[in-house]
């Protein structure tokens, strides 16, 4: 073969390009990072992290500093020699260096003091600053210098004072501006691209989620002025929306008919049907201009979507759902409906099958009750002496599901028919009560509903402390109204610290979250109360203890592989049930992880837990657990805790974590996770499909991650890791746990730690306005303690 026969092995466009690179991202082995040589060891547990809410909105105008084009250059200059700012897009980055303010500082000025929270962050311009950390000075920095980074991500404490030493210039930028920056050009594009795909024709009908889907697996890609996009008669395999610049469509040519050529621009796209058909191109495409584009392969619309007659359908019967009156006016939730829609199957009927007959359901066997959403055909109905006709479009046999006593009726295909069905029993492990949907609630009456509201506070005997939180304490309770006590966890949050920290939403959203789960592997909240200083949670009390003390007590932190298989399995499970739910976790760590009797684990701590439907973009959770796109405020959905359950997987299996090297401060941890740096040690502790699982998963960019395609948390539990465990039998506790707790009785809590010692604080009265934000937690009570 000649050299110029090489060319046959080439893409020839960057069409191909672009799949190759896709399957190379996607089939790519193991990343055994960069063969890290520093030792780990078991790090310092940092801190839970968390920036206060802000409203992020489109159309976000940041302030715009008007300054020189040189110290343009130089503020950019500074800022992609910093981590946090070198993944920006050039209009983020010139957007950021606008919103920076020029501040003019004497000698001895104070720029930031060690432990307050920070808020700004700096960069020198000219002069000298002095650093100095618990009284000793630590070191200088002059022009180019900067620093505060930190507060740009969450609400830090500043780590040090900062002076200046001589008269100085430094440049500024709040992180309120910087957040809302980062998340505003996120959602302006999201909403950008979503607006486009609604006007492609066979996208127009598809459900707001699955457009969501589309825009994640989306690409960015540029193109040369003279380039060609597409060569006709190629098969396609690319869909592309023009970001900026203008390509020209030539030489259209369909069967005998030419076609003038056209010009396409800004939000523009062409090669659609790449996604639902591999037919040829028609024509060439060509940049006109230096050219960006949006672009999304077929393959990964498969990967992340599924077949698109299958979208298309489940779309339909989405809408169908939430307008049909037996779940819509809100009965139901959007996770119900999305789970439902899953249960929905096909069924064909010949001309003449009787489906209903006395109100019993003939065409199905076993089953009592079914509802029809007929896609074709023609069904006649009879009910109380009158008959009616059914076609496409129409519903029927929602009287099966209530049996609410109505007039029984008949139904009969009187042509060859098809249809949806959902059947009574379906929808029964969907929605557990099937006679709530005959009800009206509030959202709530629904969150109460689910409580156990006849335990009363004053029921409750106060023993003994069993932990300290951010915002209050747990103490173990009993309720000594019943022949047998009951020992529960209360746990206590102080209103005041709730609102200093910012966390009224968060709060009340931890209420509403709880309520809403009901797992074998996740707490159960049981009731709420609340008093004028206090919120009270009434909880299961869990007495084995944290996973994190069980593995510090084992084998230097290090858990045989089957015994980690069977926590992660677990865990898994329960962010998975959370997960269908469109509930994001946000802080799994082995301390928020409790061991039961039974020596199942169980996920405690909702404080960071919120339902998303798309992204969120407040930074939360524990430095050691948090993934890439959390950092950097790209925004972030089910993919964070996959990466969290990761780093917990691979930190029990080697006893530590994998991005942490020793005496390493918490920004080079977060350099360490953004750029995914990590190692599997040669020491045969993990086997290679496990380390091939985590590597699926420590991936930086999440749409490349396994657990965020078509089937979600479903791709984890099948990689080949698993594929002699059944969940299910997980689920019923039918495996036996690696370990089980010793517990001498029912109110043993020796797994705790003692806080005897620990005082409680006074706080100010929360008044009368800011007691009103809490008026949905809980009744009122009075207590003594």
């Amino acid at each position: 073969m000649s050299a110029g026969d090489n060319n046959f092995l080439r893409p020839s466009t960057r069409e191909e390009m672009l799949v190759i690179h896709q399957k190379v991202k996607s089939d790519a082995p193991v990343d055994s990072g960069d063969n890290l040589t520093k030792k780990r060891r078991e790090p310092h547990r940092f801190k839970d992290i968390f920036a206060a809410p802000i409203k992020f909105v489109t159309g976000f105008k940041a302030p715009n500093f008007r300054k020189p084009e040189e110290e343009k250059q130089f503020i950019k200059t500074c800022l992609v020699k910093n981590f946090i700012f070198a993944g920006l897009e050039e209009d983020e980055l010139e957007t950021l260096v606008n919103a920076m303010e020029k501040r003019n500082l004497p000698k001895d000025a104070v720029i930031i003091e060690e432990g307050n929270i920070g808020d700004y962050f700096y960069i020198i311009h000219s002069g000298e600053v002095k650093f100095n950390v618990g009284g000793k000075d630590s070191g200088t920095a002059t022009k180019g210098s900067s620093f505060g980074e930190l507060a740009l991500l969450y609400d830090c404490p500043r780590a040090a004072s900062c002076t200046t030493m001589t008269p100085c210039s430094v440049w500024r930028v709040h992180q309120n501006t910087f957040r809302k920056i980062l998340a505003g050009k996120q959602m302006d594009n999201a909403d950008e691209i979503r607006g486009i795909l609604r006007n492609v024709p066979f996208l127009s009908n598809l459900d707001t989620k699955y457009l969501n889907k589309m825009i994640e697996s989306i690409q960015s890609i540029s193109f040369a002025k003279g380039e060609l996009i597409i060569r006709k008669g190629d098969e396609g395999k690319v869909f592309y929306i023009l970001k900026s610049g203008r390509v020209k469509i030539h030489d259209i040519i369909i069967g005998q008919s030419k076609y003038d050529d056209q010009t396409l621009g800004r939000g523009d796209y062409f090669g659609e049907r790449a996604i639902v058909t591999l037919e040829p191109r028609a024509a060439n495409i060509t940049a006109l201009e230096k050219c960006e584009a949006y672009c999304l392969t077929r393959q990964a619309f498969i990967e992340h979507l599924g077949d698109f007659e299958d979208l298309v359908r489940r779309s339909s019967d989405l809408r169908c759902l939430v307008t049909c009156p037996l779940f819509g006016h809100n009965k139901i939730e959007t996770f119900e409906a999305n789970a439902l829609v899953e249960q929905v199957r096909d069924i064909d009927v010949k001309e003449g099958t009787i489906l209903f007959e006395d109100g019993k359901v003939k065409f199905l066997y076993g089953e009592e009750g079914a509802i029809c959403f007929l896609r074709s055909g023609e069904v006649t109905i009879t009910k109380g002496g009158k008959s009616s006709v059914a076609t496409s479009g129409e519903y029927f046999g929602v009287d099966t599901i209530l049996s609410s006593g109505e007039e029984k009726f008949n139904a009969i295909a009187t042509k060859k028919s098809s249809f949806g069905v959902l059947t009574k029993n379906q929808i029964t492990s969907v929605v557990k009560d099937v006679q709530r949907l005959a009800m009206q609630q509030t959202f709530r009456e629904r969150m109460n509903s689910c409580l156990d509201t006849s335990i009363k506070f004053s029921d409750l005997k106060k023993h003994r402390l069993l932990g300290l939180g951010t915002f209050g304490k747990v103490w173990l309770m009993t309720n000594e109204t019943l022949s047998r006590k009951v020992p529960y966890a209360l746990k206590i949050q102080k209103k005041q610290e709730i609102i200093d920290f910012k966390q009224v939403q968060g709060i009340m959203r931890e209420k509403s979250v709880m309520a809403m789960l009901n797992h074998p592997f996740i707490i159960k909240l049981v009731n709420t109360y609340q008093d004028s200083e206090s919120l009270y949670m009434l909880l299961p009390l869990v007495q084995g203890g944290e996973l994190f003390s069980m593995l510090h007590q084992v084998n230097d932190g290090k858990l045989p592989e089957s015994h980690a298989k069977f926590y992660a399995a677990t865990i898994l499970e329960g962010l998975a049930y959370m997960h269908k739910r469109n509930i994001l976790y946000r802080d799994l760590k082995p301390e928020n992880i409790l061991i039961g009797l039974d020596g199942y684990p169980v996920i405690v701590d909702m404080g960071f837990a919120k339902a998303v439907i798309d992204k969120t973009y407040t930074l939360c959770g524990t430095p050691l657990y948090i993934a890439p796109e959390v950092i950097m405020n790209r925004g972030h959905n089910i993919g964070a805790d996959q990466w969290s359950w990761a780093v917990l997987l691979y930190e029990m299996i080697y006893g530590n974590c994998p991005f942490y090297v020793d005496g390493m401060d918490q920004m080079g941890l977060f350099k360490s996770i953004v750029r995914v740096r990590y190692s599997f040690p040669e020491d045969n502790l993990m086997s290679k499909s496990c380390q091939n699982l985590i590597a699926a998963i420590f991936k930086p960019s999440p749409s490349t991650r396994l657990g965020l395609k078509n089937r979600g948390d479903d791709d984890i539990k099948d990689h080949v890791w698993f594929a002699d465990d059944n969940f299910d039998d997980l689920v019923s506790k039918e495996i036996e746990a690696p370990w089980i707790p010793t517990t001498t009785d029912a109110f043993d809590v020796s797994a705790f730690d003692n806080f005897d010692h620990i005082e409680d604080t006074k706080l100010p009265p929360v008044n009368r306005r800011e007691q009103e934000a809490f008026a949905d937690f809980g009744d009122y009570v009075t207590t003594d303690w």
